[in-house]
């Protein structure tokens, strides 16, 4: 296996069903793979909005030279210069999706980093 495609197979973080049930809870759509861990959806039917975010996960329990993105993702996130976050647990990713209806701007979160 060439070392792109390994680098694209999706390795499951241990907090990431806690984020993925948080956020369908609050009535986002969440698809599990692809270049980064979460493909995140979110329609704000009272107000129109909508938002996609591809979102990496990263176990806010293990020390931050473990939670460093990878070259591929690093450069998956420049290139394409969409709407990513990084997030380490349910809480992050909440205030990713639904803060942005609340802010109106981006913002940083405690442990992870997003940029809109």
């Amino acid at each position: 296996m060439n070392r792109r495609r390994k680098e694209a197979i999706h390795n499951r973080d241990a907090n990431e069903d806690a984020i993925v049930e948080a956020l369908r809870a609050r009535g986002a759509k969440v698809y599990v793979g692809g270049p980064l861990d979460l493909i995140v959806g979110y329609h704000n039917e009272a107000t129109g909005d909508r938002a996609c975010i591809i979102m990496e996960i990263k176990d806010g329990r293990r020390p931050p030279s473990e939670r460093r993105l990878s070259e591929f993702q690093e450069k998956f996130i420049a290139e394409f210069a969409v709407h990513t976050a990084v997030v380490l647990d349910e809480h992050e990713a909440l205030d990713v999706v639904f803060g942005r209806f609340l802010h109106r701007q981006p913002r940083r979160g405690g442990g992870g980093e997003w940029a809109w």
